[in-house]
């Protein structure tokens, strides 16, 4: 939930939740501090970075601890608690703040609470320790796919959690104790003796909850062009080598309607051929450098070449 300064109450500031480690190996309720003790650290921190990231330098957060047990499973209960800044209490009325998460909206976003849309944790379970194919922004959120025609909507800071390497490295720290031998799954509940689960990691997710790098999109661009071709290729989704007169580059042409007349005959081509093309580039960068490829939309125009010698291409 996402709420202004102007219907800010006391409930909206704190929240209870109770994480749960479960298996054998905790029958007896005991568990070792080596393994909890970081655990526990890794929540507060969890925490602290995302309203770090959501709400920026407007509210600060506490997370206090008390020990609750079931049969079966080590379980502690947090108490959040969200206080604004002195420098931000004392401007409150004026017309300049912005809308800010309080203690349950961060819970959600992290999706150790359960919400309208999936939360970060719900975005690493879907994407499997895989990076994301693809990132589209809209007015209702993030679109964040998973295959190139699936995809997961998300709050536009859910990805920007995802994008941040300390919440992947307390997600990782919070999880630490399934690779025991015996304990096998952490959920989260609002009350200890409540029912209704909001988030369940199994030991086999574990490996799911690593950064990863993936491209981000920083400009497009589509030109009409002319270029000319070197070869052909029908792998890697009709990856063609073209000149542009400055360099050489790979292109995939998305062009059904060419490709079609390519595939019955009705074009052939000779090496040095030109084409007067519709060509699309996408700037992206990922592991700090940046990359550019080249799509083919249309094709408008074919030139042979008029050449006796003219070498054709094999198709």
């Amino acid at each position: 939930m996402t709420i202004t300064n102007t219907d800010v109450n006391d409930d909206d500031m704190s929240e209870k939740f109770h994480v749960v480690y479960d298996g054998k190996a905790l029958d007896e309720h005991l568990m070792d501090v080596r393994d909890l003790a970081p655990a526990m650290m890794a929540i507060n921190d969890l925490l602290i970075h995302a309203n770090q990231e959501i709400n920026g330098e407007k509210l600060k957060i506490e997370l206090k601890v008390k020990a609750n047990f079931k049969a079966g499973s080590f379980g502690i209960e947090f108490h959040e608690i969200l206080s604004w800044y002195d420098q931000i209490r004392d401007i409150l009325t004026g017309p300049t703040v912005t809308a800010f998460a309080n203690a349950g909206g961060i819970l959600a976003l992290l999706g150790m609470f359960k919400g309208p849309r999936s939360g970060l944790i719900q975005l690493y379970q879907k994407l499997k320790g895989k990076p994301p194919v693809k990132v589209e922004e809209e007015t209702e959120g993030v679109r964040v796919y998973y295959s190139e025609t699936e995809f997961e909507l998300v709050d536009k800071h859910v990805l920007r959690l995802y994008r941040n390497k300390s919440i992947a490295s307390d997600l990782n720290k919070m999880l630490e104790p399934l690779s025991k031998d015996g304990i096998d799954t952490l959920y989260v509940v609002k009350d200890a003796d409540d029912k209704n689960v909001e988030l369940l990691i199994d030991k086999s997710e574990v490996e799911f909850f690593k950064y990863q790098e993936f491209e981000e999109d920083l400009n497009s661009d589509i030109s009409e062009t002319y270029v000319q071709i070197e070869s052909v290729s029908f792998k890697e989704k009709n990856k063609w080598k073209f000149s542009n007169g400055k360099f050489f580059f790979n292109a995939s042409i998305s062009d059904e309607e060419f490709i079609s007349r390519v595939d019955t005959g009705e074009l052939r081509f000779g090496k040095g051929d030109i084409l007067k093309v519709k060509l699309k580039v996408i700037q992206t960068i990922a592991h700090n450098k940046l990359k550019s490829e080249y799509e083919i939309i249309k094709v408008i125009e074919h030139k042979p070449m008029k050449s006796n010698e003219q070498e054709k291409l094999e198709l």
